[in-house]
C-alpha cells in the first residue's frame, strides 16, 4: 500500500481519538469544576445562615436598636469575627451600619433586605458575592435586617492549574496509545496489503504473516480469512488448469478438427487439424472472426447458418487444395451465455479414404454385376436349350433344375446390386410423376396373385379414396411395395393375411405393409435394411432371397425424401412402415441416400 495511503489512514484513525479524549477531559473538567462550586455554594449558604443567626440572636438580646454607634461598633467587631462584611438596617430597609467603611452598598444588598423583611431570611448570589440576610426582631417587632456578603472565589481555582496539568497528560497518553495502536494496525495492513499484491500478480504461495503470539484481534481474524480463501483459489485455480491441460492435450492430438466461435463468429478454441483442412492464413486463429480465419465459403455459411438457429447436424465440404479432401462437418449449437462464450462447435472429419472405398464398392459391384449378367443369361439360355432338343434322363433334369434355379438366385441377386448401385450412383435422379397410390398397390398385389395363392394367402389393399394422387418416382414406389409385399410372403405361413395399407400424416403419407408371419426378434431389428443382412440365413437361402429387399427399400425412401422403419405386431406379426412426403423433392440428387454405414451429404 502506498505510503500516503497509509498516511491518511493514521491520521485518520488518531484524529478521533485524540479529539474523543480531549472532549472527554474538557467536559469532564467542566462537570467537576460545576460540581465543586455548587457544594462549595451550598456549604457557604449554610455556614452563612449560621453566621447570620448568630448575629442576630446576640443583637436581639444585648442590643438597643435604637443606638446607632453600637450598630456600627457592633458590625465592626462581627465582621473581624466572622470575616464578612457585616451591614444593619432599620426595617424601612435604611442602612444604619456597615463594616466596609467604603460603604459601597451593591445590588445584591438592597434587593435581598427587602425580602428579608418580607419572608424573615434570603440568601442571594449577585456577581461574585453571596448576601445572606436574617430579620431582626425584638419584643415582638420588626427591630431591623442584618446582612453579611462575601465574595466567591470558588475552590476550584486554587487547583484549575493542576487540572490544566492533568488533562494534558491525559490528552499525551490517549495520543500515545493512538499511535501505538495505528503502528501496529500499518503493520498489520501493510502485511495484509503486501500479500494481497503478491497474489493479485500470480503468486499464488503468497500467504499473509501472523505472529502466534499475538493476541487474536479484527485483523488477526481478516489475515486468517485471507489465507484461507488464497489457499481455496489456488485449489481451484491448479483444478481448472489443470483440467484446461487436459483439454488442451485432448484437442491438440484429436485426428478431427474442432472449432468454437462465439455469437459474434470470433474462434475461441481452434485445433491444428481443423487449421489444416481448411488452411486458415493464421497460424493461431484465436481471436479472429470466422471470415478472417478461414476463405472457405461453404464453411462460412456452415457457420452463420449454425449461428441464425438454422440448425443442421451435419454437412459435407469438398476441400480441393492442397489436396482433394471430403470433409463431414457435424455443428452443435450451445445455448446462449454471455457476449464471449462458446456458441457453435463444429467438428470436421475427413471421409476421404471411405469415400474412395465406397466409390470403389459401388463401381466393383456395378461391373462385376454387369460381367455377371451375360454368362447367367447364357447358363439359363443353354438350360432351356438342352431341355427343348434332348430326352434327358430323371437324374440329368434333376441336375438341370438345380443348374436354373441357381443361375435364377444368381441373376436375381445381380438384378438387385445392380439396382442398389444405379440409387447409389452420384448421377441417380428420380423420374417424377403424378399417380394414384391405390391404383399401384392393386397392379401390385395383381403380380402376386400367384405366388400368394400357391401359399394359400390373403393380401388386401386398404387405400381410402380421399388420399388422392402423390408426386414421385412410380417405379421406384412400385419397388419398395413389391419388395414389401415379397418380404412379408415369405415370412408369413401358409394362410396368413398380408395387408397393404396408406393414411395422410400432415403433408406426408404414410404407406405400410403389415403381415401375421413370425416377426422379428428384437435384437436383429437393428440391421433389418442393412444390405444382405437375413436374420434366418437358412430360411432365406430355401425360399430365395437376396438379403437386398429391404435395403433397395431403404435407399429408395431416403432418396424421395422419407424414411423406412420397422414395427413388430403384438402378439405375432410386423409391420413395414414408409414415409414419403406427398410431393417428392425436385432436386432428389441432393437428397439420395448413401450406403449402409456412412454419413448423408
Amino acid at each position: 500500500m502506498p505510503s500516503h495511503q497509509l498516511s491518511g489512514i493514521r491520521l485518520r484513525r488518531a484524529l478521533p481519538f485524540a479529539i474523543g479524549g480531549l472532549v472527554v477531559l474538557v467536559l469532564a473538567g467542566i462537570a467537576i469544576s460545576r460540581i465543586v462550586n455548587q457544594h462549595d455554594l451550598v456549604q457557604q449558604k449554610e455556614r452563612q445562615a449560621h453566621d447570620a443567626l448568630v448575629v442576630s440572636q446576640a443583637m436581639e438580646a444585648g442590643t438597643a436598636l435604637g443606638d446607632t454607634a453600637l450598630w456600627v461598633q457592633a458590625a465592626s467587631v462581627w465582621s473581624r469575627i466572622l470575616g464578612e462584611r457585616v451591614q444593619f438596617f432599620d426595617s424601612s430597609g435604611n442602612a444604619l451600619a456597615d463594616s466596609d467603611s467604603l460603604g459601597e452598598d451593591g445590588t445584591g444588598s438592597s434587593v435581598i433586605v427587602r425580602q428579608a423583611l418580607t419572608t424573615g431570611q434570603a440568601s442571594i448570589l449577585a456577581e461574585d458575592k453571596l448576601h445572606s440576610a436574617l430579620r431582626l426582631e425584638q419584643n415582638g417587632h420588626v427591630g431591623g435586617v442584618v446582612v453579611l456578603s462575601t465574595h466567591m472565589r470558588g475552590p476550584v481555582a486554587p487547583i484549575r492549574w493542576p487540572l490544566f496539568w492533568v488533562t494534558a497528560v491525559a490528552i499525551l497518553l490517549v495520543a500515545a496509545t493512538s499511535v501505538l495502536s495505528l503502528i501496529s494496525a500499518r503493520r498489520a495492513l501493510s502485511r495484509l496489503a503486501e500479500g494481497a499484491a503478491r497474489f493479485s500478480k500470480g503468486d499464488w504461495e503468497a500467504r499473509v504473516p501472523v505472529d502466534p503470539y499475538r493476541r487474536a484481534d479484527e485483523f488477526t481474524a481478516v489475515a486468517h480469512a485471507f489465507n484461507r480463501m488464497a489457499a481455496e483459489v489456488k485449489f481451484r485455480f491448479d483444478q481448472q488448469r489443470q483440467q484446461r491441460e487436459q483439454l488442451e492435450a485432448v484437442v491438440s492430438n484429436m485426428n478431427d478438427g474442432l472449432l468454437a466461435v462465439d455469437a459474434a463468429g470470433v474462434v475461441r478454441l481452434v485445433n491444428q487439424t481443423f487449421v489444416r483442412y481448411f488452411r486458415s492464413a493464421f497460424e493461431d486463429p484465436v481471436g479472429r472472426t470466422h471470415t478472417e480465419a478461414f476463405r472457405d465459403q461453404g464453411l462460412n455459411q456452415m457457420i452463420e447458418k449454425t449461428l441464425s438457429g438454422m440448425l443442421e447436424e451435419e454437412g459435407e465440404l469438398e476441400v480441393l487444395a492442397p489436396s482433394r479432401r471430403v470433409l463431414v462437418v457435424h455443428m452443435a449449437l450451445i445455448p446462449e451465455g454471455h457476449q464471449n462464450d462458446v456458441r457453435a462447435v463444429l467438428l470436421a472429419r475427413d471421409v476421404t479414404a471411405r469415400r474412395r472405398l465406397q466409390e470403389l464398392r459401388r463401381d466393383f459391384v456395378a461391373n462385376v454385376s454387369h460381367e455377371l449378367r451375360t454368362p447367367l443369361t447364357a447358363v439359363l439360355g443353354y438350360v432351356e436349350a438342352l431341355r427343348d432338343t434332348a430326352t434327358l434322363s430323371q437324374e440329368a433334369s434333376s441336375f438341370l433344375d438345380t443348374i436354373s434355379r441357381n443361375a435364377q438366385r444368381m441373376e436375381r441377386i445381380v438384378g438387385d446390386l445392380l439396382e442398389l448401385s444405379r440409387i447409389e450412383a452420384p448421377g441417380f435422379a428420380l423420374q417424377l410423376s403424378e399417380f394414384s397410390l391405390d391404383s399401384l398397390a392393386h397392379e401390385v398385389a395383381e403380380n402376386f396373385h400367384g405366388p400368394l395363392t400357391d401359399k394359400n394367402q390373403k393380401l388386401s389393399v386398404a387405400i381410402p379414396p380421399t388420399l388422392g394422387t402423390i408426386v414421385a418416382d412410380r417405379d421406384g414406389i412400385a419397388r419398395i411395395l413389391s419388395n414389401l409385399v415379397d418380404n412379408a410372403h415369405k415370412y408369413t405361413p401358409s394362410g396368413g393375411l398380408i395387408r397393404i395399407e396408406a393414411e395422410r400424416a400432415g403433408e406426408d403419407v404414410v404407406l405400410s405393409v403389415s403381415d401375421d408371419g413370425i416377426g422379428v426378434p428384437e435384437a436383429n431389428r437393428s440391421r433389418l435394411f442393412e444390405r444382405f443382412y437375413r436374420v434366418d440365413r437358412d430360411r432365406s437361402r430355401d425360399s430365395g432371397g437376396t438379403g437386398l429387399g429391404l435395403a433397395i427399400v431403404k435407399h429408395l425412401a431416403e432418396a424421395h425424401g422419407g424414411s423406412a422403419l420397422y414395427e413388430a405386431l403384438i402378439p405375432v406379426g410386423s409391420r413395414f412402415v414408409v414415409r414419403l412426403p406427398r410431393q417428392a423433392p425436385e432436386d432428389n440428387t441432393a437428397s439420395q441416400s448413401t450406403p449402409d454405414n456412412t454419413i448423408k451429404h
